[in-house]
């Protein structure tokens, strides 16, 4: 599930539930049902009403590939993670000078653009 597709979900929920409330305070502000306001469970016409709207799915369509992103090496932060660690065990300096050279005190810092030439550097 992709974050957009739950936050369309909220958004559905939140306006039927919206709704809801609306519909619940006409009904409390009318004055000629009396009776009907304690019959009247809040819960159900909510769930009724969410349930009743189809629910719509977001979905991202994939970027279109550039003739410079042929090619291109994607490398997660897992595995940059891995290097300094390993790194850090056998050589601390190299490790701290080479986090230093870009711009960075610790891993987390370091710029996803970044991981290639930090890698290379690393393990050079």
């Amino acid at each position: 599930m992709s974050l957009e597709t739950e936050l369309a979900k909220n958004t559905a929920a939140v306006a039927a539930m919206t709704e809801a409330l609306i519909t619940l305070r006409i009904i409390l502000e009318t004055p000629a049902a009396p009776a009907a306001v304690e019959e009247v469970d809040v819960y159900q016409l909510v769930a009724k009403k969410v349930m009743a709207e189809p629910i719509i799915e977001v979905v991202e369509a994939p970027k279109p590939t550039t003739p410079t992103d042929v090619g291109t090496v994607t490398i997660s932060y897992a595995e940059v993670a891995a290097a300094i660690v390993s790194t850090f065990k056998a050589d601390r300096n190299k490790t701290v000078a080479t986090l230093a050279q870009f711009g960075a005190k610790k891993g987390p810092e370091l710029k996803p653009e970044d991981y290639v030439a930090f890698l290379s550097v690393l393990t050079s």
